[in-house]
């Protein structure tokens, strides 16, 4: 017998807790359609959030 698990992860930025230009960064992980969202406890600045690939952008050490 065989099975399969489906997994993925997502990130991003909650603008709802936002502070003066940084946000928390969330992540959601799912395995077979259920899914876990959790804080990293760690911000970021907006500005240097790449939404479309999920992470953080640039080549500082904060980077």
């Amino acid at each position: 017998m065989q099975t399969s698990k489906i997994f993925s992860i997502y990130f991003w930025l909650s603008m709802a807790k936002k502070k003066d230009d940084f946000a928390l960064i969330y992540a959601r992980i799912s395995v077979d359609g259920k899914r876990a969202k959790i804080s990293l406890k760690c911000n970021t600045s907006v500005n240097v959030w790449d939404a479309s690939s999920e992470r953080i952008t640039g080549t500082t050490r904060r980077a």
